[in-house]
């Protein structure tokens, strides 16, 4: 079967190695210094997951009670992050192309509202957004630039600058499915060396119970991949989320009072050290498909009509590709109610909320039959 959830990147020897893995403060220190040497960075810190670093990166660059504009087609920790560091989300509609912010929409959007003084930059799935002409509009406005990675760690823009050495601040993610994943975890490089990190109390580990589910994740999501088509992996998945064996990236909290662990630190060190490697083979299959090859890209974008319907269809042949990042402009649906998004003025992010698909990273002759069934409902942008 094909998934693109339950870590379907983590086959049984890495998922053991997870389950398993140690580390000492010195992967910690280490991973780090890693960061700071890539980004760039002055100061660099660990959180223990990805919205965490992005509310800390905008406390310390954005003046409170400012606005801070973001992609329209996001995840509900982005405004979680913007609130929690006491600023609004001014939501900014995209382009069909790469999904990430309409050049017109944002220049106009800025000229409009002068209370905007920082710009996040989301670079969607990993396709790089328009930096030359954002830089043009921020350096116009005086606007704080802020780079999130979660999606985009080892892309590149269009000028051949890598994602993550432009803006003052790089917020990563190392969450579930991210483009570094240790089921959980983030970072935070500032790279502005006028800005400081903020001073904090010692940061502690998070629960017991967390730290489990961490390491068990992989494992699990391993086992439901190899019985769900006898249906013991559903039985397994359902029971899993309702004794809080297994949660869902999207409910976590910003919580700065709590690090990365040690072991996960080597994990995303090893990565980090691995991602030019992984960039190049994410950006061929970006060309693969008629994406933009600077781009490492983590899924195959695919906008449908139909969405519903091509899913039911698609599971039936054991294509499980549910997991669509976004289904909604603000995802997850169940948090949509509190993101207080303004359809009206983001008519193409809802369009392509209704119609986006997405496919995992495997050639096209694993994906036939998946694109044989969506090939008649792709819309035009799709290929």
């Amino acid at each position: 079967m094909i998934f693109l959830s339950f870590a379907a990147d983590f086959v049984i020897g890495r998922a053991l190695g997870h389950l398993f893995g140690v580390g000492l403060p010195k992967h910690s220190r280490q991973l780090v210094d890693a960061l700071k040497d890539r980004y760039g960075g002055s100061e660099a810190r660990l959180y223990t997951n990805g919205r965490t670093a992005l509310a800390e990166a905008i406390k310390i660059c954005v003046p409170k009670g400012t606005k801070v504009a973001i992609n329209g087609l996001t995840c509900y920790a982005v405004p979680q992050a913007v609130k929690a560091a006491g600023c609004q989300s001014v939501y900014v509609d995209i382009n069909d192309q790469d999904f990430n912010f309409d050049i017109v929409t944002l220049r106009k959007t800025l000229e409009q509202d002068p209370k905007i003084s920082a710009i996040i930059i989301q670079n969607h799935l990993g396709l790089a957004a328009d930096i030359v002409a954002i830089e043009k509009l921020a350096k116009k406005h005086n606007l704080v630039i802020i780079e999130d990675l979660a999606h985009c760690t080892g892309s590149r823009y269009g000028d051949g600058r890598e994602a993550g050495t432009v803006g003052a601040a790089t917020a990563l993610s190392f969450g579930k499915g991210k483009a570094i994943d240790t089921t959980d975890g983030g970072a935070l490089v500032v790279r502005d060396a006028s800005v400081q990190m903020r001073a904090g109390s010692r940061q502690k580990l998070p629960g017991f119970a967390s730290r489990v589910r961490a390491r068990f994740y992989p494992i699990l999501g391993w086992l439901i991949r190899k019985t769900y088509r006898i249906g013991l992996g559903k039985l397994i998945a359902r029971v899993a989320f309702k004794t809080h064996a297994m949660t869902r990236s999207a409910d976590g909290k910003v919580q700065p009072g709590l690090r990365l662990t040690h072991w996960q630190a080597r994990l995303a060190l090893c990565q980090i050290r691995e991602i030019d490697r992984t960039a190049k083979r994410r950006s061929k299959y970006a060309a693969n498909y008629n994406l933009p090859k600077t781009s490492a890209i983590l899924r195959i974008p695919v906008l449908v009509n139909r969405r519903d319907e091509l899913l039911g269809q698609l599971r039936q042949k054991g294509i499980c590709v549910d997991d669509a990042w976004y289904e909604v402009p603000v995802s997850p649906k169940r948090y949509y109610h509190l993101a207080n998004f303004p359809e009206e003025s983001c008519p193409t992010t809802v369009r392509v909320a209704s119609q986006m698909l997405n496919l995992p990273l495997l050639p096209k002759s694993q994906l036939a039959t998946a694109f044989a069934i969506i090939k008649p409902e792709m819309v035009d942008h799709a290929d």
